[in-house]
């Protein structure tokens, strides 16, 4: 995000795919929060939902 200002960048929003092992990462990594992803479908909500919960039961507290 170096070449935009704050306010640019809130003001964006992005439309794209991720693969879910990839999110699933993320999650895992806690790189990405749920909070902040849209999703388009109720299929794409379900298979959020499951990577979310896969990546909780998986973490080490």
């Amino acid at each position: 995000m170096n070449g935009l200002t704050k306010s640019e960048r809130k003001s964006q929003t992005l439309r794209f795919e991720i693969d879910a092992d990839t999110l699933y990462g993320l999650f895992s990594q806690q790189q990405l929060c749920a909070a902040d992803i849209r999703c388009l479908d109720r299929s794409s909500k379900n298979c959020l939902q499951a990577i979310c919960l896969k990546s909780l039961l998986s973490a080490k507290f």
